[in-house]
């Protein structure tokens, strides 16, 4: 949360005109809070309130439990699913800006890139299906296109590379830029997401039967419940690294 807000209060203060870049980042800032605040006040419950399985416990505390849940899921489901949309988005305004150089300010002007956000969270929020399908469908489908997108950006920066005796100092110099931070970008959104949604579409294969699952042990259901826990960690750790990716390696925010 803190980070975060830092970045929010550095683009608020910086010169020149808000770019779709700085408009994905305050998007992508706002989400990754709404992530780390549902884990803040799913925690401070679990410590503060007593938790009822249904149909256990007096009825006014159970009601209680029930909608902290839902408030903790609602925010923690927007956030994670729009913390992966802003990325493709982000993926998209650079891939335009280094293959569609000429374009890329007609293209992601003010009003294109403030009507692609707001139709982003307008998605997630009138999404109908189970909340963990959603994330897991939304990543999948983040982590194919990024792989597409930031491949083609890194044949295009390698091509600059390699033909840089052509090339101005300064504008090699952003390509290497452009390289390193692309390699970041990937490498994170990678190592932080793909554990865990490979870890539950396992689950959903194997348990997929409702009989083979009641008839696990309890030791094993609990491994596997610590488990998850320590992948979601690792999931929200991606909140924390955005920051430092997509704000401190930029000049005017630095």
């Amino acid at each position: 949360i803190i980070s975060n807000s830092f970045s929010l209060v550095a683009i608020r203060y910086t010169r020149g005109k808000m770019t779709s870049h700085f408009r994905l980042l305050v998007s992508l800032a706002i989400a990754d809070i709404f992530v780390a605040s549902s884990a803040l006040i799913n925690k401070i419950c679990v410590a503060a309130i007593p938790q009822y399985t249904p149909g256990n416990g007096p009825e006014d505390a159970r009601l209680e439990s029930r909608c902290i849940y839902i408030v903790f899921k609602a925010l923690n489901t927007v956030g994670l699913n729009i913390t992966l949309l802003n990325l493709m988005g982000m993926a998209a305004d650079h891939y335009i800006a280094i293959i569609r150089p000429l374009h890329h300010s007609r293209i992601m002007n003010g009003r294109n890139t403030s009507i692609m956000i707001l139709c982003l969270w307008i998605f997630v929020h009138l999404s109908k299906y189970q909340e963990e399908f959603t994330v897991f469908a939304i990543a999948f489908i983040c982590f194919v296109t990024m792989m597409v997108m930031y491949g083609r950006i890194y044949a295009r920066v390698w091509k600059h590379q390699m033909t840089r005796n052509h090339m101005s100092q300064q504008n090699s110099s952003r390509s290497r830029k452009t390289l390193i931070t692309t390699l970041l970008i990937l490498g994170t959104f990678v190592f932080c997401w793909l554990p865990t949604c490979v870890f539950n579409v396992t689950l959903m294969i194997i348990f997929r039967d409702k009989n083979l699952a009641r008839a696990q042990s309890p030791a094993l259901i609990n491994g596997l419940l610590t488990a998850e826990k320590y992948l979601l960690n690792l999931m929200l750790l991606n909140g924390v690294c955005d920051p430092f990716i997509y704000a401190v390696r930029i000049r005017e925010i630095q």
